[in-house]
This record gives structure tokens, sequence and C-alpha cells, in this order.
């Protein structure tokens, strides 16, 4: 009888490190920056993407660790502040400017959602975020482009670096006209 138990023992215990490896494998190879919190604050789990990103340190050295502890005061006050509404059992999505630890600023789209047990006792809480600074540039410069041409400004053809009027794409040309360049000598834009 106490083998029985100790062998069933033992499968649950190979479950649990297997169960355990497997969200690992998951956590660490979802490119967005992920970690886990518990009710002190304290980081529980972080993947290598929010790590490397966000605070420049190994994910290892992270854990057990609060924000407080890893940035300065004025940059630790506002990820607190979300954390805090979060802890109340709100779940919060929003675009987060940050300072990283690096000096770089950064512009993450983010969410934080409480985590509760199977109980349903708030435990910590789940961020994801996604840095979205190149996209913000991307959008910078698409709404300068808008403003230039409404402004009377010049005409972009789409192309970076590019200006002028918009190519001129032939709907359809025959063989003979295709062989030879086309009627511009093989130029499609003036």
């Amino acid at each position: 009888m106490m083998f029985m138990l100790l062998t069933e023992a033992h499968a649950a215990w190979e479950a649990l490190i297997r169960s355990h490896h497997l969200r690992r494998t998951v956590v660490d190879s979802v490119l967005e920056s992920t970690q886990v919190k518990d009710r002190e604050r304290r980081y529980t789990m972080i993947n290598a993407a929010a790590s490397a990103a966000q605070i420049c340190l190994p994910a290892g050295d992270l854990l057990e660790l609060t924000n407080n502890e890893l940035f300065p005061p004025v940059t630790a006050a506002a990820p607190r502040q979300r954390n805090e509404t979060v802890l109340c059992g709100q779940t919060i999505t929003d675009e987060v400017d940050e300072l990283l630890s690096s000096g770089r600023r950064r512009t993450f789209w983010s969410t934080k959602v409480p985590a509760v047990d199977a109980a349903g006792t708030l435990t910590g809480l789940v961020g994801v975020a996604m840095d979205i600074t190149e996209r913000k540039a991307a959008e910078a410069v698409i709404r300068t482009r808008r403003h230039v041409d409404g402004a009377g400004g010049e005409r972009t053809t789409g192309r970076p670096g590019a200006a002028g009027p918009p190519c001129r794409i032939p709907r359809r040309r025959s063989r003979r006209a295709h062989a030879r360049g086309g009627p511009h000598g093989g130029r499609l834009c003036p």
C-alpha cells in the first residue's frame, strides 16, 4: 500500500514538473513582455522578452524583486499605481510610455489582469506588454506626410525619400510594347 502511494506521489510530482516546463517554454517563446507578480508586487515569473527589453537583466535575477528595488522612484511610480489598480480587481489595458533602465524611452501596449487561484482568491497580477515604439514612429511619419500633402507642400509617391507626381502604372501593355520597354522606353515614372 505504501509503495502505491509513493508511486502516485512521484507520478504527480513528475506531472507538475512537466507542466512547469511547458508553461516556462510557452512564456519564454512569446515575443511580448510577460510578467507575473504576487500580492507584494514581487516578480514571480518574467520572460526573457520582458527582462531584456524593459530591465536589461537576466529573467532569473529579477525573481522576488519589486519595481521599487529595480528602478529609481520616479520610474517605478507609474507602474506601481497601475499595479495597485489591478490588485484591487480591475483589468487595465492602456498605452504606456516608459523610461527604461537603459535610458531609452519606449512605448508599450499593456494589459494587466488580476491573478486568482482555484478558489478565486487574488494572488497577484499578470501583465503582458507589446513594444509599439516603432509603430508609433511610423504613425508620426504618416501624419507628417499627410499634413505636408494637405498644406499644399510636395506630394509624395508613397515611397520613402521619393517626391513628385505619383507613378503611372499602365493597366495592360501589349507584348510588343513590353518587349521594347513600353511606350516610355521602359520607364514607368515620368
